[in-house]
């Protein structure tokens, strides 16, 4: 029997031996327990359907909070064929940023799991991505485009996990770079969040338009971009 702080009887033998049989039971089921040289994991079918990937494309784009929009900046024209989009940072590009830790865990090396630069791609929007350690190539290509240059994409965020507490609630990298970048173009930046839970956004005033998506999982980039586009 499971007992609290003080010994009484919390939970009876029989309660928890009912819970473990449902959660191992599943599990057999799957082939979680099966050794995998063997026998197929049923774990790691891909049972996706159509419906299933459109609707959680859906739930990106309407649980997505537009925070600040000066200037009316998004939706950004997605006729805007002749302009591009610069998209800085990892979290652009790397699907780790999308979902949180333990159960919440989306596989980064999976194919069908979509960034923001995937989104950007399947709206056939011409764009140019800079990672962390290329901020001063990112700001020269900027100021070459001159009118060209439709948006600057930043992507930021927080992460989290089921096996410690989080060690801060501010973004993880980026107040410096938004802070070069809005120099010249606040009027151009648009700032992508992707946290668990409360955030705060120093950089918030260094920019046009921030949109926050609370960990939106493997359709987030597709999803993102339908808000950013206005098709949502």
């Amino acid at each position: 029997e499971a007992t609290d702080a003080l010994g009484k009887p919390m939970l009876s033998a029989e309660r928890i031996k009912v819970a473990a049989t449902r959660v191992l039971t599943s599990m057999f089921r799957a082939g979680i327990m099966d050794e995998e040289e063997t026998v197929p994991r049923a774990i790691d079918a891909n049972v996706r359907t159509y419906n299933d990937t459109t609707l959680a494309r859906n739930i990106v784009a309407k649980s997505a909070i537009l925070l600040k929009n000066d200037g009316n900046l998004l939706p950004l024209d997605p006729d805007a064929q002749n302009k591009t989009i610069i998209t800085f940072g990892a979290m652009c590009a790397q699907p780790w940023s999308l979902a949180g830790g333990g159960s919440g865990h989306v596989d980064p090396g999976a194919k069908n799991v979509f960034t923001v630069n995937d989104g950007l791609h399947d709206a056939g929007q011409d764009f140019k991505w800079y990672d962390e350690h290329q901020l001063d190539q990112a700001l020269t290509e900027a100021t070459k485009m001159g009118d060209d240059l439709l948006a600057i994409i930043v992507c930021d965020g927080a992460g989290a996990g089921e096996s410690l507490d989080r060690p801060r609630i501010t973004l993880n990298a980026h107040q410096q770079p938004v802070s070069r970048f809005s120099e010249k173009f606040r009027k151009k930046i648009v700032i992508i969040v992707t946290a668990p839970g409360h955030v705060v956004i120093p950089q918030h005033a260094d920019a046009s338009s921030i949109l926050l998506s609370f960990l939106p999982g493997e359709q987030a980039g597709f999803g993102l971009a339908d808000v950013v586009f206005g098709k949502h």
